[in-house]
């Protein structure tokens, strides 16, 4: 990892349930909600979205979803930084936990 390079993750356990968190991590209209350094998202192709964070600065993202596995990976392809954001859901004995791992540069 270079000097540039930022990693971390956090995690959270809730009683929803996994269908449930599923619908709020899959919706690029509700990031602003939970990601206080993202202030506007708009669509500008199928998965490509302009973002407009908090800071100045903005750049573009790729979402992918992957409903199987139960994560959602933002991909920042331009912009003040580059690198993926990935949140997924687990079962935690009976408990459903997320989980959103950050590597930028």
């Amino acid at each position: 990892m270079g000097l540039r390079d930022v990693s971390f993750s956090c995690e959270e356990k809730t009683e929803a349930k996994p269908e449930e968190v599923w619908a709020v991590i899959s919706s690029w209209e509700r990031i602003t909600e939970f990601w206080k350094g993202t202030r506007e998202v708009s669509k500008v192709g199928e998965d490509i979205f302009q973002v407009r964070f908090a800071f100045p600065g903005t750049g573009k993202m790729k979402i992918i979803k992957d409903k199987p596995g139960m994560s959602v990976t933002e991909e920042y392809l331009s912009g003040p930084f580059k690198g993926t954001k990935v949140t997924s859901i687990t079962d935690d004995h009976g408990a459903t936990r997320l989980k959103t791992e950050w590597n930028v540069k």
